[in-house]
């Protein structure tokens, strides 16, 4: 439901929900919506080494990121292959899932098959979407917890 918010709810042309293996050693894509998305999820197989790429850095720092341009100078070395090649996403975003302080994931989106620029405000409604399905998942765990 949340990567049918971020794709036609804040208008981006893909979604795509990757998840960290239970070893955390690899970061693989798990579903995909969108336009030309159907095999997007396949192609994300990376390792969790925050000195390979943005997912893994994102997975260390815990924090999101807003790739205005995979060229920039800030980025280029972290974009995978799969984003740049596969995908052939200019720009993207990208936020963690948490659950009991440990990243188990992320939410990744782009706007590559319309070629459209991503906003700010595009990047704060992903953003929003991002923090309530964090807090939805936290709560859920808790509820768990408590049984």
């Amino acid at each position: 439901m949340i990567l049918e918010w971020i794709q036609r709810g804040i208008g981006f042309d893909r979604a795509l929900l990757v998840l960290c293996s239970p070893q955390k050693d690899r970061i693989v894509g798990r579903c995909s919506i969108g336009p030309a998305s159907d095999e997007m999820s396949g192609q994300l197989d990376l390792p969790n080494d925050p000195r390979e790429n943005l997912f893994a850095k994102s997975f260390v720092e815990k924090e999101p990121f807003f790739v205005r341009n995979i060229d920039a100078d800030a980025f280029r070395p972290w974009v995978p292959a799969c984003v740049r090649d596969a995908f052939k996403a200019r720009s993207f975003v990208l936020s963690p899932i948490h659950s009991q302080g440990n990243v188990i994931g992320f939410f990744y989106a782009d706007k590559a098959v319309t070629d459209l620029l991503i906003t700010e405000d595009d990047y704060q409604s992903f953003l929003h979407f991002a923090i309530q399905a964090n807090i939805a998942l936290e709560r859920l765990m808790t509820m768990r917890a408590r049984k």
